[in-house]
């Protein structure tokens, strides 16, 4: 077996044992029938994401850069030098991060899901097999929301449901994510009512506008060189802003873009349906309808203060893991250890020590785990520290295998937030400085990343991020150029 073959394997591993989790009842039987069977089948998936990411570590391009010349021969070696390899070192370390990225995710999900870390039975939407359930979404008025039950034998449809919940990081259209179902952006009526033939035509328009500004926002970023050579924050306040707003839009769009082309493939082929495919960021006509079913929303829905942002305007696609953990811990201390009841079901058997699940929302008489709460503010700040802190930790490890040196900036970006939160919480609102239903509200969230957001773009530039061409064939940039005469050139000694 080869070094490539060995090291693929050793990565997918994991996740296929994950997966098998999902698919096959006897395993998931085994897993469940203990807290120590849980633990010990958590113990052995993380020991093997905690490989996979050593391995990454000495793959990087930054590994090869710092060996000596009395090493043996590296993975990268006859490469650094040559004319294309700052691109090439570009590329590799936006897979390494991608994948990097995807394994502390996956950790997050199993100690969430498989050893019901913090607060295991807090909420039966969130954690255990019984909340591995589709939802049905009425598109109209006058039906229910329906659950489907979990395919209890293994074959075709349960390995479509668990290949399904498994990419399904935000929860859409799963019972696991609906504790944050009110803040998903949703399509147009419009949209919604002209059936699968009008959203593809909807989202192939916003496809080509989209590849059109990522363009330019490409075009544009190569006449700056703090983002290829130097670093943002050592540019004057202005040029800082400005840089920093840049890359930060550039990467709004890239995954805004790269969503919209898996989502369009999905929803063709019929591996999906256009609820399940909701926008990955907000935006005014994409406002969940209000109680009154209209949306009328402007940016201040999104964009109003920095708790907005966070939970409504930006992607979501971590939250479950980065908000239920922390919720998950900070209830059992406030409140104490749920009831058992709401262990639920297992494959559709109801464990010894707990009644038999039932999903019906008009039975009343049966125990539940834990009723809705009002929060305090120092329990809503606590979560979001803690929500953050795993936020850094999964920006910042990434960074560090790919850059071999401590990521400070990225960990300080995601540990200041939770200050922003409090500050206006506790100052802006209560002074009347800032409105969250006003654009003093958007203006202090500008401000707040203007002045923060240099932080984490800065490893990201190191890496070569927006050193690459993310449209594979300009349109802008040639208009440009004809247009100002100036040549839209790289430069190789970012490196």
């Amino acid at each position: 077996m080869s070094t490539t073959t060995t090291t693929a394997t050793t990565l997918a591993l994991p996740h296929i044992l994950f997966i098998l989790y999902l698919v096959l009842p006897p395993l998931n039987d085994a897993v469940e029938r203990s807290t120590a069977t849980r633990w010990t089948y958590t113990s052995i998936l993380l020991a093997l994401h905690a490989l996979g990411l050593v391995i990454l570590y000495h793959l990087s391009p930054a590994a090869a850069a710092s060996a000596s010349a009395s090493t043996s021969p590296g993975l990268y070696d006859g490469q650094r030098g040559e004319p294309g390899w700052p691109e090439k070192r570009a590329l590799l370390n936006i897979a390494i991060f991608a994948v990097a990225n995807q394994n502390v995710v996956t950790v997050f999900r199993i100690l969430r899901h498989v050893a019901r870390l913090g607060g295991p039975r807090a909420s039966p939407c969130s954690v255990g097999m019984p909340a591995w359930k589709r939802i049905t979404t009425p598109t109209t008025g006058n039906e229910r929301e329906r659950q489907e039950e979990v395919p209890k034998r293994f074959g075709l449809e349960r390995i479509r449901w668990a290949a399904d919940g498994w990419m399904s990081l935000r929860g859409v259209g799963w019972k696991w994510g609906c504790a944050h179902r009110r803040s998903w952006p949703t399509w147009p009526d419009a949209v919604v009512r002209g059936g699968r033939s009008k959203w593809i035509g909807y989202n192939l328009v916003r496809l080509a506008r989209n590849l059109l500004i990522l363009d330019l926002l490409n075009t544009l970023s190569q006449t700056r060189a703090s983002l290829h050579t130097s670093c943002i924050r050592c540019q004057p306040l202005p040029a800082l802003v400005l840089d920093t707003f840049l890359a930060g839009a550039q990467g709004v769009f890239a995954l805004t873009t790269s969503y919209l082309v898996l989502s369009l493939v999905c929803v063709t082929l019929g591996l999906g349906t256009p609820q399940d495919w909701r926008p990955l960021f907000g935006a005014p006509r994409h406002a969940p309808l209000s109680k009154g079913g209209r949306r009328g929303a402007d940016w201040t829905h999104f964009l109003g203060d920095l708790e907005r942002f966070w939970a409504r305007f930006w992607h979501g696609l971590f939250r479950d893991s980065f908000v239920g953990l922390p919720r998950g811990l900070v209830d059992l201390v406030v409140v104490g250890p749920p009831c058992a009841t709401a262990i639920g079901t297992v494959n559709g058997r109801a464990p010894s020590s707990a009644p038999k699940e039932d999903d019906d929302d008009d039975d009343k008489t049966r125990p539940r785990a834990r009723a809705p709460r009002q929060r305090s503010h120092g329990e809503t700040l606590l979560t979001s520290l803690l929500a953050f802190t795993l936020s850094a930790l999964l920006h910042s490890l990434p960074n560090y295998i790919m850059l071999h040196r401590l990521p400070l900036g990225s960990a300080a970006f995601f540990l200041v937030q939770p200050l922003g939160i409090a500050l206006e919480r506790l100052a802006l609102k209560p002074l009347g400085l800032v409105r969250s239903d006003a654009w003093s509200g958007i203006a202090w969230v500008l401000l707040w990343f203007a002045a923060t957001g240099a932080l984490l773009m800065d490893e990201y530039v190191e890496a070569g991020f927006w050193y690459i061409d993310m449209v594979p064939h300009s349109l802008v940039r040639p208009l440009l150029e004809t247009v100002t005469g100036y040549r839209f050139t790289k430069r190789d000694d970012w490196m």
